[in-house]
């Protein structure tokens, strides 16, 4: 008749922990990298949306310089000759 023979056990008592921690902790990075994107990505479009929320506003008062516009910082332009 075969003997049964018990796993191997550690000095807790318990199986051999065979947890692949290198594995484990580049998936927590990736993890961790991926909500840092969604965050910014989901903070960059409030932003926008707040930015376009005052404009619409802006427009919708009557006023007609709620846009931006962009100023040269080089000076007038001369044409050239």
């Amino acid at each position: 008749m075969p003997r049964l023979v018990p796993p191997p056990q550690g000095r807790s008592g318990l199986a051999p922990d065979r947890t692949d921690y290198a594995q484990r902790d580049f998936i927590n990075l990736a993890a961790a990298a991926t909500l840092l994107v969604i965050a910014l990505l989901l903070a960059w479009t409030f932003k926008l949306f707040t930015e376009s929320e005052a404009r619409q506003r802006c427009f919708d008062s009557g006023r007609k310089d709620c846009a931006p516009i962009a100023v040269s910082s080089r000076g007038p332009h001369v044409p050239a000759r």
